[in-house]
């Protein structure tokens, strides 16, 4: 893990992949956290309630930001006292692995949730007293907005919970819960700001191909759609952005059009994995197994060892034996 300084601004990004201490790697949205420490010294971790294990140390931020196996890169501003004040320390970027969170809700029962979702209510009934993170003292400001932000990450694991139970309408509580106090932390707010207007001044100056790429790297499908429709204006027969415009539609659960796109970056690289195991999604989710076979077939003789088209292949066998 990197960090680079350049004036009051601080750059930091991991290369990865990351990997939690399992060996297995980071979650999309697991946090990362911006730490200090005098100089000499290395950061001694954290307590259990979320505040560096060294008093010296400083928790500069955490935030969610895991994205494909790392840290992207992330820019944030640090206020010019606090830059000159914290300028001869060690700075580094730490993996906060949130599974005991949910390791924790799955072994807690309907009364410990009842009582975690209601301390998330008390903490955003603070907000309409007051603002609580524009506490003065600044290590009581910075274990308020942790303890905040990890009350919005047991809300998130409890709503994916319910919703595999279909207990919809808790889900929607504990995402409405996790939404709300995410948008009143103002330390994840500045991160999401800065790093929005990085990343539009980025994109102003890319080119279609640059951007479409950059969405494809990403899995953003919604960014790689903007950059693939410009594309297909001069080159209409590009995979990449057949492919990008497939897979958006697919993430809405338009299947039809997204076989169509899907069908004309197969006629460019009809040796793609990743296009024949989402072509046999698309006909198995719009309830057709058996033109779903074929793709699944070709793709598993190329990555027989893929554990994603395997699945694909069993959904598949599934469907038809009924």
């Amino acid at each position: 893990m990197h960090a680079g300084i350049d004036d009051a601004i601080l750059r930091f990004s991991t290369p990865g992949p990351d990997h939690y201490a399992d060996n297995r790697l980071v979650a999309d949205g697991e946090c990362y956290a911006l730490v200090w420490s005098p100089a000499g010294e290395s950061f001694a971790g954290f307590n259990a309630d979320g505040t560096p294990a060294n008093e010296s140390d400083r928790l500069i931020l955490a935030a969610p930001l895991a994205k494909g196996g790392r840290c992207p890169e992330t820019i944030f501003q640090v206020p010019a006292a606090t830059y000159a004040e914290l300028a001869d320390g060690e700075w580094a970027v730490c993996l906060i692995d949130t599974r005991d969170a949910r390791d924790q809700y799955l072994r807690t029962r309907e009364a410990d949730d009842a009582g975690e979702r209601e301390l998330a209510r008390r903490v955003l009934a603070l907000y309409g007293e007051g603002r609580p993170d524009k506490i003065l003292d600044r290590p009581l400001r910075d274990a308020f907005l942790f303890a905040q932000w990890r009350l919005a990450v047991l809300a998130r694991h409890r709503a994916n919970a319910y919703d595999a139970e279909g207990c919809s309408e808790l889900a929607m509580e504990e995402t409405r819960l996790a939404d709300e106090l995410d948008k009143l932390n103002g330390a994840i707010q500045r991160i999401r700001a800065t790093m929005a207007w990085a990343s539009k001044r980025r994109l102003e100056r890319m080119t279609p191909q640059e951007g479409l790429r950059l969405g494809l790297a990403r899995a953003d499908f919604a960014l790689a759609r903007m950059f693939a429709l410009r594309v297909l204006d001069t080159a209409p027969d590009d995979p990449a952005a057949n492919f990008a415009l497939g897979m958006d539609f697919f993430v809405q659960r338009q299947y039809t059009r997204a076989q169509q796109y899907l069908e004309r970056c197969l006629e460019r690289r009809p040796d793609d994995p990743a296009v024949l195991n989402n072509l046999a999604q698309c006909h198995l989710r719009r309830g057709d197994a058996a033109g779903a076979l074929p793709y699944a077939q070709r793709a598993l003789a190329i990555l027989p060892d893929s554990s994603e088209v395997k699945l694909t292949m069993e959904r598949i066998q599934s469907a038809l034996a009924r």
